[in-house]
């Protein structure tokens, strides 16, 4: 698959535009198959702490996943670099989040399901997340531990729940792996600015230095993608 999307000023979910940020470069793959990396490939360009990630998983396709996400990360990295996919040398932020050490480009990757995003900025820290939808979750259950209290109003207004659902968390988690604070920030801690009907377009002016989010439209049904960013000093590595 190997898409290159590039996040327009008009990146909707459904019909509804969401808002808009910078324009880092996002990259859409297929981490289910061989298409866009072998396995075998992927897993030579992995480092022995990585490998050993790896082997923790209990599933074989899970395994998999996880492989040919990180050596595709190494290998978008490397190419943007010029160097080789093992030289690549990974640190960590304060808060834990993976960074390059004392380099751009700023990066993050998510993935769900067999599809994986990688997003790439040579200009400020950026955060992403995708998400392939599960119609078997109950949004209204989930919203009691996750959302706010204006969020849950606008959740069970009972029209496109599922996406309004995926439009909430994926704002959510997006802002947190911007920070890198992840699942140690609760997401009903984090408060979404939503328009006259109730879809995210930003976040409150507390949550972090003038976060903004964007949703960025992957062409693929049943998915959403959400990228987070602002223009502060990238945090120092460890």
């Amino acid at each position: 698959m190997m898409l290159r999307v590039a996040p327009s000023e008009n990146s909707q979910i459904g019909d509804r535009v969401m808002g808009t940020a910078g324009t880092p470069d996002i990259r859409l793959f297929q981490i289910g198959n061989n298409g866009d990396i072998g396995l075998s490939q992927a897993m030579s360009f992995l480092s022995g702490l990585e490998r050993a990630r790896a082997q923790r998983f209990r599933f074989q396709k899970d395994h998999d996943r996880f492989v040919r996400a990180r050596g595709l990360l190494r290998k978008i990295l490397a190419d943007h670099l010029g160097i080789a996919p093992k030289s690549v040398v990974f640190a960590t932020t304060g808060n834990g989040k993976p960074v390059l050490v004392d380099q751009t480009p700023h990066f993050n990757l998510s993935h769900s399901g067999d599809l994986a995003v990688i997003a790439l900025s040579d200009d400020h820290p950026v955060g992403v997340d995708l998400e392939v939808t599960c119609r078997s979750i109950r949004p209204l259950e989930l919203a009691e531990t996750c959302f706010t209290a204006s969020e849950r109003r606008a959740l069970e207004k009972g029209d496109l729940q599922h996406q309004r659902f995926y439009a909430f968390w994926t704002a959510k988690e997006a802002l947190m792996k911007l920070t890198g604070e992840g699942l140690s920030l609760s997401p009903k801690h984090i408060s979404l600015q939503l328009d006259e009907d109730g879809w995210p377009v930003g976040y409150d002016a507390n949550e972090g230095a003038a976060a903004k989010l964007r949703f960025v439209d992957l062409g693929i049904q049943n998915t959403t993608c959400c990228l987070a960013c602002h223009a502060r000093p990238t945090e120092k590595p460890n």
